[in-house]
């Protein structure tokens, strides 16, 4: 099955290829992508301004126009288009005009799709893994294994927020994140842009091999140093020349995130939300009867249990 994933993303709209077989395998075919920013025109209000509005539509345009693959097209909303009190503006157009009618995620379901896509692109018995997808609006966590996820948590932090970020992150994640420490978790796993990117540039400085775990001491120590590199060097790498102004609070955000998890390296999927829609989608049309989703909670069952243990060790 073939299928074409658009997404209206915080920083950037995203249209990609997708080839799904037959046993589910997501291979990315193609991509294109226009970056438009759209979270820095969401005011305090919650109100997009005209001039983002204009530039998601144009990127659509776009994106359209470049590509004659007549597949059928899937159109997602991520942060900035939730947060968004007046969407309408921007997504009553796609329908007028193109015909594209958007599903806006919530927080939970991008984190259930960013843990679908992520384990759909790695190989191997992963055990009990951590999913979290930084992007630039929100970052979204997902706890589970390979039948799925059982816990998730979104927080409006991302990496337009720049300096604010961190602090954001402490307010609003890393409570939930020091949970996660008792989880038992055998990888933590990153599926984001800014993840890859930052693979690429230490497998190109020859710092890791490519495929390897990034070391986590590691991004600690090149994430100041990211502050001053000049927009060429990125392009030098084959990284896009934006990556010089996301790429410092990206890699500060996947270093706090990994520390607070308790994790002292990670691993980068290939793919995350974009193929996680592309596999529900090739679920929906192909396969007749498809299990419910797991349960989610707030306080997962092992959560509940470090509890419990806790009191007992406490004498409460």
């Amino acid at each position: 099955m073939k299928l074409r994933i658009l997404e209206l993303g915080s920083n950037s709209f995203q249209l990609k290829g997708f080839d799904i077989s037959a046993g589910g395998h997501v291979q990315n075919t193609w991509g294109l992508k226009r970056t438009v920013r759209l979270v820095r025109g969401l005011g305090a209000d919650g109100q997009l301004d005209a001039e983002h509005v204009r530039r998601g539509l144009d990127a659509v345009a776009e994106l359209l126009a470049a590509t004659q693959d007549e597949q059928p097209l899937i159109c997602v909303a991520t942060s900035a288009v939730r947060e968004a009190k007046n969407r309408t503006m921007l997504l009553s157009p796609l329908v007028s005009r193109y015909g594209v009618v958007t599903r806006v995620l919530s927080g939970d379901e991008e984190a259930r799709l960013s843990f679908d896509g992520a384990l759909a692109t790695m190989t191997g018995s992963l055990g009990r893994v951590c999913v979290v997808d930084i992007g630039g609006g929100s970052t979204e966590i997902a706890l589970g294994d390979q039948r799925g996820p059982e816990f998730t948590h979104s927080a409006r932090v991302g990496t337009l927020l720049g300096k604010r970020a961190l602090d954001e992150l402490e307010r609003q994640a890393l409570p939930t994140l020091a949970r996660l420490r008792w989880a038992n978790l055998d990888h933590v796993i990153f599926a984001s842009g800014t993840a890859r990117a930052l693979q690429k540039l230490l497998v190109s400085q020859g710092a890791v091999a490519d495929g390897e775990p990034l070391p986590v001491a590691l991004i600690e120590s090149l994430a100041p140093a990211l502050d001053g590199v000049p927009v060429a060097e990125f392009v030098r790498h084959g990284l896009s020349a934006e990556r010089a102004t996301t790429m410092p609070t990206g890699a500060r955000l996947i270093a706090a995130v990994a520390r607070a998890i308790g994790a002292s390296v990670i691993d980068v999927a290939d793919g995350g939300l974009r193929e996680g829609v592309a596999l529900r989608e090739w679920r929906r049309r192909t396969v007749r009867s498809v299990p419910e989703e797991r349960e989610l909670s707030s306080s997962p069952r092992w959560f509940s249990a470090v509890g419990s243990l806790q009191n007992l060790v406490m004498g409460s």
